[in-house]
């Protein structure tokens, strides 16, 4: 799907969350038509959705976000099994249209809203945030984050203690800024430069790494399967990402075992295990090289 549009927003303000919840539906249901007075963004947790907005059909699956605005009726065109985050809102929020002779296009929204600095890419430098209509998240620590703030958030917005409603409007703004940072990431990415097949080989690598972090894996393995050298792969991969190849694979392993250790139900052994570290002491090492303090205290926490 291609966005026509994208939403500038003013993120010196938190939106006002009016409505939010976890919604699961089935078939025979299916979105009746309807339009708000307000802004409805949608995540999609589970399953697929079937959306229609004015003239335009949206298949939405896992780790879909969309936003729709006040000024189109929206309506299901067919039915579904779909877990899915809304949230009404009102924000200061200003249309853009991309292409189409005087509109903004992509490359423009790279090139004029970021900078280099010393090499590292710098982003937008004033208050305002972009995000487009239609957005697919499919790096595993923004998805796992963004769950968990669905779930923290619905739960505040229904609390009654002192600043819930407040909380609950702070991790909904995280959650905007979470895709417009992996959006404006996503725009310079199509400037790096990164030539060849190679270019094509990266996301599927970054793919790899955050669905198979489980499984052992080394830098010989990874030239054999990408039919490159390794050191050749890991200098485009960190002119893509920032990170080495391992790097950016210990940063996964590290955050699905923090949200392991939340949970309470492993052991230290099993969430090694199932993070791809070889032994516990390699694991606790690792896990307080990234992220300053034990797996132990992650747990006391």
């Amino acid at each position: 799907m291609e966005n026509s549009v994208i939403f500038d927003i003013n993120a010196e303000r938190l939106p006002v969350v009016s409505m939010t919840d976890i919604a699961r539906v089935k078939p025979p249901y299916i979105h009746f038509r309807r339009q708000y007075h307000e802004y409805i963004f949608y995540y999609i947790l589970e399953g697929e959705m079937y959306l229609r907005e004015g003239e335009e059909e949206y298949h939405l699956v896992e780790n879909d976000c969309i936003l729709l605005d006040p000024t189109r009726k929206h309506v299901g065109y067919r039915t579904s099994v779909c877990n899915f985050l809304y949230v009404h809102f009102s924000q200061d929020i200003r249309e853009l249209s991309v292409g189409g002779k005087g509109c903004m296009s992509e490359g423009d929204y790279t090139d004029t809203e970021g900078k280099e600095q010393d090499g590292a890419w710098t982003g937008r430098q004033d208050k305002d945030i972009r995000i487009p209509k239609y957005y697919h998240m499919d790096e595993m620590l923004k998805t796992l984050r963004c769950r968990e703030i669905a779930r923290n958030m619905t739960q505040l917005f229904r609390g009654h203690e002192p600043y819930d409603q407040i909380q609950a409007e702070c991790l909904f703004q995280e959650l905007l800024l979470i895709e417009a940072a992996d959006y404006a990431n996503s725009m310079h990415r199509k400037t790096v430069p990164v030539h060849g097949k190679v270019r094509e080989v990266i996301p599927q690598l970054i793919t790899y790494l955050n669905t198979s972090y489980q499984e052992e894996i080394s830098g010989e393995m990874l030239a054999e399967k990408y039919h490159y050298h390794f050191d050749y792969l890991n200098r485009q991969f960190t002119k893509w990402t920032d990170k080495t190849i391992f790097h950016y694979l210990n940063t996964v392993r590290v955050e699905r075992a923090r949200q392991l250790l939340m949970t309470g139900f492993y052991s230290m052994e099993e969430i090694a295990a199932q993070t791809g570290f070889r032994d516990v002491y390699y694991f606790s090492r690792v896990f307080k090289k990234y992220t300053g303090i034990t797996p132990g205290q992650v747990r006391e926490e």
